[in-house]
This record gives C-alpha cells, sequence and structure tokens, in this order.
C-alpha cells in the first residue's frame, strides 16, 4: 500500500511504536517476541499499513512500557510524565560487568529485560530469566558500543 493510501491515524501509531522501540533499542524481532506477536505483524504496524484490535495494542504498549493511551493518541496521561526508573536486576549487573557492558549497555538491556519480564508475569508470578535468556535478549538489541 503506498504511504499516501494509509490512514493517517495508523500511520501515526505506526510512527509511536517505531520511536518508542528504538528508545529501547529493540528491534522488531525483540519487539515481537515481548508482544508476543510476528516481527511481519510489528512492521506492518509500523508502517501504517495495518490495524490491531485493542488487546493486541495493549500487549504492544505493555512491551514498550508505554502508556496505552499515548501509543494510540500520543497524549501522556498528567500522572505518567515521569519517566520510570529503569531496575537492574543483579544477575545483569553481574553479567555487565564480566561483559564490561557500559552502563547505557546495561540500562538498554535492562530495559528490553523489563519489558519480557512484564510480559512474561503471569497471575502474580513473576518470571525470572536465567543467564542465557539475558544473553540472548542483550543480543538482539543493537550494539551502540561495538
Amino acid at each position: 500500500m503506498s504511504e499516501d493510501k494509509r490512514h493517517p491515524a495508523l500511520a501515526q501509531i505506526g510512527q509511536r511504536i517505531r520511536q518508542r522501540r528504538r528508545e529501547l533499542g529493540l528491534t522488531q524481532e525483540a519487539l515481537a517476541e515481548a508482544a508476543d506477536l510476528s516481527k511481519s505483524f510489528v512492521s506492518e504496524m509500523e508502517g501504517g499499513l495495518t490495524s490491531a484490535s485493542g488487546l493486541l495494542y495493549l500487549r504492544v504498549a505493555e512491551a514498550l512500557d508505554v502508556e496505552i493511551q499515548w501509543l494510540l493518541t500520543g497524549l501522556i496521561p498528567e500522572d505518567t510524565r515521569a519517566p520510570r526508573p529503569v531496575t537492574v536486576p543483579p544477575l545483569l549487573s553481574k553479567i555487565a560487568e564480566e561483559k564490561g557492558w557500559s552502563h547505557k549497555r546495561t540500562l538498554d538491556v535492562a530495559a528490553a529485560l523489563g519489558a519480557v519480564v512484564a510480559r512474561r508475569t503471569f497471575e502474580g508470578r513473576r518470571w525470572e530469566p536465567t543467564r542465557d535468556e539475558i544473553l540472548r535478549i542483550a543480543n538482539a538489541l543493537p550494539d551502540e558500543d561495538r
């Protein structure tokens, strides 16, 4: 579909998805995994070529750690304007030290890991990633330190 035939609202939602994904340093594949979607569907959403159900948009918003209102409208509710702090779990801190990652790289991995943890936490049972899972997430992110 040519860009001029896309619905403007879908194109704007797609731009916000791409913007936030890039802020977090996620690839489309990593976002797709975190939101339990296909990479091609994420690509189509970012391109403004397809719409999704409310539940799918909610999964994307959760994976990107943003409010659904911002994702759909670009508006930020007053009580959520402050950035959410990124927590670096002890295992990630240990891995970062072993690998010699920069502070920025460690925070990028922590943010991506937080999105995956939020998606995989179920009925109050928090998912705890293993060392290998943390390294897979880190390897899926672009490495600006290289």
